[in-house]
């Protein structure tokens, strides 16, 4: 990486704080909330399906686990 883009980088950690982890902590929250509930690559409709579902009513992130 060059010097330019990890100043850009740390600038951002920075300015963004604990808002860059739940980039994968969340993917990996709903990617697990949704799977267990039967939709996985295989099953695509159903992924979509308890995904509206779940993007349809609010949640705290301790109702995923």
């Amino acid at each position: 990486m060059s010097l330019e883009r990890a100043r850009r980088l740390v600038t951002f950690f920075d300015r963004y704080r604990s808002y860059v982890i739940n980039y994968t902590v969340g993917y990996d929250l709903v990617k697990s909330y949704i799977e267990k509930r039967g939709g996985t690559e295989d099953r695509p409709e159903k992924w979509w399906e308890e995904f509206r579902a779940l993007i349809s009513y609010p949640r705290v992130p301790s109702e995923l686990k």
